[in-house]
């Protein structure tokens, strides 16, 4: 895991989708392998987010987004809990990707792992 860059929009990890993030906060214990995150992630017009499982060392993963901007569909294979714009899955066990609409998209994501 690399250490975010605060409040400055950077390059996603994502090599095949050309999307920014901006971490708002990073937390937590690497020893204990628990953390916390929040990230602001704008995507372009028409962008695809290929599906993939985020890999975690040790510990469960949850992610929470939340759609502010936009249009497109998120992808995921069974979701914990989804309603309009507000999701919560498990990205180290579901395959999970998206397909951007017309607009910019932007999307509020909250990360734990415990």
């Amino acid at each position: 895991m690399t250490k975010p860059v605060f409040w400055r929009w950077v390059a996603g990890r994502q090599a095949s989708c050309n999307y920014e993030k901006l971490c708002l906060w990073s937390f937590g214990s690497r020893r204990f392998s628990k953390f916390m995150d929040a990230y602001l992630i704008s995507y372009p017009p028409n962008a695809q987010l290929p599906r993939h499982k985020d890999e975690v060392k040790a510990g469960a993963h949850y992610r929470l987004n939340v759609e502010l901007r936009g249009t497109g569909e998120f992808h995921c294979e069974r979701p914990l809990f989804k309603l309009w714009r507000i999701v919560l899955f498990r990205p180290d066990q579901q395959e999970h990707g998206m397909d951007n609409g017309p607009t910019k998209r932007l999307v509020l994501s909250f990360g734990f792992v415990f």
